[in-house]
């Protein structure tokens, strides 16, 4: 077995979904599409997208002599539903941090690689590094980013995490995906905020997931009376994909919903305090946001 199968075959073993390999090239029509939309201030105060876009645009400065890039994708769909009531959790939110899990994953998956590329160096990220995850995702054929900018899979939808790994061992390269989107406007049409503002382009400062997690500060009242009760993240493009019709329950039993909640109940969250948050959202990706984050979104649905 050469060393490219040998790392498909592993990646499977250790419970990815999908695995990818691509040239570690990014093209200029995507370097160009990149600084455009940063340029519209679509990034609102994700500033860190900006300041490391020669990093983000080229996998050499991240990792000297990159040659291949592999992309690997992990199902976290669990066949639960939102509550009546309450602030909704985004679906990927309902069970564990799925940075700790994948990356415990790739950690052991690389020591094994390592066994046998004992000259490769790799280096990883789970959604935290300078990487452009969802372009190297469709590249090395693993699915191809939607007009809603999320990496869609012909098997498992949307409900897909990613991980990047970067090596200096040259792997052969998969076909990149095509797109099969077509006419469908379905997640264009649903964005109560008009986030989407054209195929394939999100306009962070409207989009609900982006307020809801990154920003800090106040949210205009106005836009938070289009929130439906999301309290963290929002799902309504994806939900209405067609793609996600072809959902497959996750074998990751930590996915689902922790102590069976997909929702938060608001006044619970409003009178926590600080030793409760840390308690309670310890293994969770919720602990992102903070106590006063996760207390802004509550009184703002409330008020709403």
């Amino acid at each position: 077995m050469n060393l490219t199968n040998f790392v498909k075959s592993k990646s499977l073993e250790f419970g990815f979904t999908h695995v990818g390999i691509s040239s570690a090239e990014v093209e200029e029509f995507e370097k160009e599409k990149l600084k455009s939309w940063l340029n519209k201030k679509y990034d609102a105060s994700m500033k860190w997208i900006g300041n490391n876009f020669e990093k983000r645009v080229n996998p050499k400065l991240v990792l000297e002599n990159t040659q291949s890039v592999i992309s690997l994708s992990v199902n976290y769909f669990t066949d639960f539903k939102h509550e009546s009531s309450g602030g909704k959790i985004s679906r990927y939110a309902w069970g564990s941090d799925y940075h700790e899990v994948l990356e415990a994953k790739i950690k052991l998956l690389i020591d094994c690689i390592k066994e046998i590329d004992t000259n490769g160096e790799y280096k990883f990220y789970v959604d935290t590094g300078p990487i452009l995850e969802k372009y190297f995702a469709q590249k090395s054929g693993i699915g191809w980013r939607g007009k809603h900018s999320n990496l869609i899979s012909k098997n498992f939808g949307s409900w897909i995490f990613l991980a990047t790994i970067l090596t200096t061992t040259k792997l052969d390269s998969d076909l990149p995906s095509e797109n099969f989107c077509g006419s469908c406007t379905a997640c264009i049409d649903a964005c109560p905020t008009n986030a989407i503002v054209q195929p394939y382009v999100v306009d962070s400062n409207k989009c609900i997931s982006y307020l809801t997690i990154e920003h800090r500060g106040e949210i205009e009242n106005e836009i938070g009376k289009k929130f439906d009760n999301w309290i963290f993240g929002c799902d309504i493009c994806q939900d209405v994909c067609p793609w996600n019709r072809f959902e497959t329950m996750s074998d990751v039993k930590v996915f689902s919903p922790i102590n069976n909640q997909t929702n938060l109940n608001l006044e619970e969250i409003t009178n926590l305090t600080q030793n409760d948050f840390s308690t309670r959202f310890k293994n969770s990706p919720i602990k992102r946001i903070k106590l006063i984050g996760i207390k802004r979104n509550a009184e703002l649905i409330k008020k709403n």
